[in-house]
């Protein structure tokens, strides 16, 4: 395995550190491409995610990695750049990001050669980590400071023991003024990553994953649960929203890497579960269950964040789905009280702006940031020296280069001889699966909807698909807007002709 024999970790703000550098990172990513990279782009950004990972439920031993992407490489790999150990977070954040930021400042003005071939490296354009990550990097107010909206000026207002920023309209922060130090109510100090010459307010990206799912819609949940009694009173059909939600677990396709559970074990849900309830299942299992005004609510946070993520939809709609979220923040406010109006719910309303300077969320969340953290978890074995651990397993991956024989094996599964055929395709082979299971035979195509009935490989040929068509399409909902302008359709009245197509054209 080439295993290291030495790791020399630094002991760092309180805290034990290794510095992999971005160069050798970097290079490790670009060898594990099989394509050329030269074909896309000669500049490489970083986008660089920094957060706080418990280590084990025994003691507070936890881990501060400074993680990456490169954001010119299609579903780029996560990488580490530097690795923290400690029993606290870093104590002093100059010391624990100064290699950090002499790194970048050498790879900005060098670059990278890679096979001979240079590629430029800028700094990085976005900085992803949640509030309290993000407050300690800046070096700012918390997110339950009077002044905690890192994008305006808003001052917060004590509601019943809840910090409130109910207002829509407050002056928007730039990053010249903070690189003045002129938010002095918000400013505690001078960030150590002003030296890079990055925005500090506009680089740091409003993470959906934590400020939409693990906040706004969970926060909703909550409060059909535990809000106030007006609330809890209103929404009467829990335990049938929660009957519901299982019933659909047999209908979703593999591309949910969790399936729906009860709304009473919300305290257990994971931020992909909470992803899936605001943009598939929410706005179909509280239907008729809860209150017109909540479900209307529920339904521009939806469809304001689908337009967000969606690569299609997110370019030119940005200004319409800041609106939306406006309303929703607004409409939140008067249903719920002002009160809960917190940082989450807030900060909505700024974060249309980073879909406008980076595109769509999903390319500055940190999803994928979250999975790679969980890794280390499997690797660190005992709680001595997990930063020695962690360093080793990462080297030994990294050093041994096999390649691993990947044996093909058909898509196709579950030779059957039960039907539908059509005399169209001569003699054929039936299959019941094509790298699919039960709830993937559902498909959209051309706008409209199908049911594949059967799968047919005849010879010397790509396999085919017999479906039906549905016939009725309308609306699943109106408002905001025509639920179909999302592709999203209420059908009905299936079609008993059988249509013959190709399994490459079942995308959706």
């Amino acid at each position: 395995m080439c295993t290291d024999r030495k790791c020399d970790a630094k002991n760092v703000a309180g805290g034990t550190y290794y510095h992999f550098g971005i160069r050798n990172s970097v290079l490790a990513e670009l060898a594990s491409l099989d394509f050329d990279l030269r074909d896309l782009t000669d500049t490489l950004t970083l986008r660089v995610n920094i957060d706080g990972l418990p280590l084990f439920r025994s003691n507070n031993v936890s881990l501060w990695p400074i993680l990456s992407r490169i954001k010119e490489i299609p579903n780029s790999n996560v990488f580490v750049i530097g690795l923290y150990s400690g029993v606290i977070k870093p104590s002093n954040v100059q010391e624990y990001l100064n290699e950090f930021i002499q790194d970048v400042k050498v790879v900005v003005q060098e670059g990278i050669q890679y096979n001979y071939v240079h590629f430029t490296v800028a700094a990085p354009d976005a900085f992803i980590c949640d509030a309290p990550a993000g407050a300690f990097l800046k070096c700012v107010k918390g997110h339950n400071g009077y002044y905690a909206c890192e994008r305006c000026t808003q001052k917060g207002v004590h509601i019943n023991r809840r910090m409130s920023f109910a207002e829509l309209s407050g002056e928007r922060r730039t990053d010249q003024t903070f690189r003045e130090m002129g938010y002095e109510e918000h400013q505690g100090g001078v960030s150590p990553l002003s030296e890079l010459g990055v925005g500090l307010v506009s680089s740091f990206v409003l993470d959906y994953m934590h400020l939409v799912c693990l906040g706004a819609m969970r926060q909703l949940i909550y409060l059909w649960l535990k809000g106030p009694l007006k609330c809890r009173q209103s929404v009467k059909n829990l335990t049938m929203i929660s009957a519901f939600m299982a019933s659909v677990r047999q209908y979703l396709p593999r591309n949910f890497s969790r399936k729906p559970r009860s709304l009473l074990e919300i305290s257990m849900w994971k931020a992909t579960e909470l992803r899936q309830f605001l943009l598939y299942t929410g706005p179909v299992v509280p239907l008729k269950n809860i209150p017109d005004t909540m479900y209307r609510n529920l339904i521009l946070l939806s469809v304001s964040i689908r337009i967000l993520l969606s690569p299609d939809l997110c370019t030119e709609n940005c200004d319409y789905a800041e609106d939306i979220l406006k309303n929703f923040v607004q409409d939140f406010g008067i249903i719920y009280g002002l009160e809960f109006v917190g940082y989450n719910i807030h900060s909505l309303i700024h974060i249309a702006q980073d879909a406008r300077n980076f595109g769509p969320l999903d390319s500055i969340s940190c999803f994928p940031f979250e999975t790679y953290l969980g890794k280390f978890k499997k690797i660190v074995q005992r709680p001595q020296n997990p930063v020695q651990q962690i360093v080793r397993r990462i080297h030994e991956k990294q050093k041994v280069a096999k390649q691993k024989k990947i044996s093909i094996s058909s898509p196709l599964k579950q030779l059957h001889f039960s039907g539908p055929v059509t005399d169209e395709l001569g003699t054929c082979q039936q299959y019941r699966q094509y790298k699919c299971c039960k709830g993937d035979n559902c498909f959209s195509l051309g706008g409209r909807t199908l049911i594949v009935r059967n799968i047919l490989l005849s010879s010397c040929e790509t396999p085919n698909v017999l479906c039906h068509f549905f016939k009725s399409y309308e609306f699943f909902f109106s408002y905001p807007i025509d639920s179909a302008c999302l592709g999203i359709h209420f059908v009905s009245n299936l079609s008993k002709d059988l249509h013959v197509i190709s399994v490459e054209e079942l995308r959706r």
